[in-house]
């Protein structure tokens, strides 16, 4: 787990975003064992979000 450098939020390195500056795609809520989606989502590629969406669901 590493925390993302813009939101400050802890998430799994595999959903870091590093065509976007390293912005978070996901991150990782530990009381509810999920992931949520990241502060990069709404400005990430199509197939990155298709990845959150899937990880998410």
């Amino acid at each position: 787990m590493t925390t993302c450098e813009h939101c400050k939020r802890t998430t799994n390195t595999a959903v870091i975003d590093h065509n976007q500056d390293g912005k978070c795609l996901a991150t990782f809520d530990s009381e509810l064992q999920s992931y949520k989606k990241g502060c990069g989502y709404k400005t990430a590629h199509k197939l990155d979000k298709k990845f959150v969406d899937d990880l998410i669901s």
